[in-house]
């Protein structure tokens, strides 16, 4: 099974790496918003989703529509 996900879906994900820079944007967002079960997970994608301009993301955390990004329908 992990054989077939690593063949078949890895391919086609682009994957970002959390440096040292983004981790402390993050941190910085996260102490800033100062929300309830937001989380640096979430902080740091909404920083590297602006960053490279993703139009829409596949979520199911409400901070994710909060911030206004585009969910699947």
């Amino acid at each position: 099974m992990v054989g077939s996900f690593r063949e078949g879906f890895a391919p086609l994900l682009d994957i970002i790496w959390v440096d040292p820079l983004l981790h402390e944007r993050g941190l910085d967002l996260l102490l800033e918003r100062s929300i309830r079960d937001l989380s640096l997970v979430d902080t740091v994608s909404f920083i590297a989703i602006r960053e490279h301009r993703i139009e829409s993301v596949f979520a199911f955390d409400g901070h994710f529509d909060d911030e206004g990004f585009k969910l699947p329908e």
